[in-house]
């Protein structure tokens, strides 16, 4: 048995399963980027990264690590958030724009360039962060949904049972296929940018005095004649739900997934018009426009709400939207269920790509008949 194992994982078998072609093989082709069915640079690879970067860390989290770091400290794990997936996007970028990509994403690129003991581990391992991302999206969709609308504890287990169905019901838009998501994608984005929108015009309205929202005077933060005051520099204190007093890295290990979720467009390779071009642009582009969204709103956070505003209020942007609060608490939960639906998409394909190379043995039955067609087995087990 554990030499059948070997045999199966072993790179010179992968290599001789690869070298020879597939029936439905075929000679690489140059993109053809005026077939309708493909997506480009904005659907196919923007579009799901910006809509995993914003999601429910963004809205919900944000504001609690502003005021515990400060605003240098937070925007000093941005930056190292930058760092991180910044030269993990050139390196992709590399290789991307060396060969031909297809479903599978990054497991694809590391299992042809560092063999399939490599890529089959790497492979499982970002399929279960893809998968954890997915379940901690809907978990913060529904933690949103009853914080806004004051339903908490209205029956027993309600979250995760409500968390279930509405994991169920994304299922089911996955299982429709990539070209359904791809329709969905921007209907969420746009609730997003508005509710985005609303929370900067609210928030500069509430600076100049001339709209509280459901906020208080005593909110807003008190003037400084230094910029070292508590929403500034570090004020760690003990979380009033948990009790636990956070660290850098423990804030550091909060932010960190919101802003890595830059590897999604990659794994839709297969339907992208020109992968060579679409990959690069869209995930740089995502990258910069969401690291400056964070700068931005930590900035706020520090130079407005009070420090205990920050601590205790999850959802201080729904208090201080304008014109209405409804338009937020509808932007957080579209924002998050976007994510989650994104992180799922991912994760069924990535799966798919591994039981189609059967570089592990136990999840061959779950390749699809034919690669281009949608993992519907896949979709199935991860949910």
């Amino acid at each position: 048995m554990s030499n059948e194992i070997y045999k199966t994982l072993s790179v010179e078998s992968f290599y001789r399963r690869h070298t020879d072609p597939p029936k439905y093989a075929v000679e690489k082709e140059p993109p053809n980027r005026d077939d309708p069915r493909k997506m480009g640079t904005f659907d196919g690879v923007l579009l799901p990264c910006i809509q995993n970067q914003l999601g429910v860390i963004f809205f919900m989290r944000l504001s609690f690590v502003v005021g515990q770091a400060g605003v240098y400290l937070a925007s000093s794990m941005v930056a190292i958030c930058f760092f991180a997936t910044c030269t993990t996007a050139l390196s992709m970028c590399a290789l991307v724009t060396n060969g031909k990509i297809e479903a599978g994403g990054p497991y694809f690129i590391i299992s042809r360039n560092l063999g399939a003991a490599i890529g089959g581990s790497l492979g499982v391992l970002f399929y279960l962060a893809s998968l954890a991302s997915s379940a901690m999206h809907v978990v913060g969709a529904v933690e949103a949904f009853q914080m806004g609308f004051d339903l908490i504890d209205v029956f027993p287990w309600d979250t995760q049972i409500i968390s279930f169905i509405t994991l169920l019901q994304l299922t089911l838009v996955v299982l429709v296929g990539t070209e359904f998501v791809s329709i969905t994608g921007p209907i969420f984005l746009s609730i997003v940018a508005m509710s985005i929108v609303c929370v900067l015009i609210g928030t500069l309205l509430f600076i100049l005095d001339k709209w509280h929202g459901q906020l208080m005077v005593y909110n807003k933060k008190a003037h400084a004649e230094s910029l070292h005051d508590e929403n500034f520099s570090p004020n760690y204190s003990s979380d009033p739900n948990t009790g636990i007093t956070p660290t850098f890295f423990s804030l550091l290990g909060t932010i960190f997934p919101a802003l890595s979720g830059i590897l999604i467009g990659s794994n839709r390779a297969s339907v992208l018009k020109d992968p060579e071009r679409n990959i690069p642009t869209g995930t740089l582009l995502s990258i910069f426009s969401s690291t400056g969204l964070y700068l931005i709103f930590i900035t706020l956070f520090g130079s407005t709400f009070s420090n205990a505003l920050l601590l205790d209020d999850k959802l201080c942007l729904i208090a201080v939207s304008f014109p209405h609060p409804l338009i937020v608490k509808i932007g957080i939960i579209m924002s998050s269920l976007g994510a989650s639906l994104q992180s799922l998409l991912t994760s069924s394909r990535i799966l798919a790509a591994i039981a189609t190379d059967d570089c592990v043995p136990f999840v061959k039955w779950l390749k699809p008949v034919d690669p281009s067609m949608d993992p519907r087995k896949a979709v199935i087990f991860t949910w």
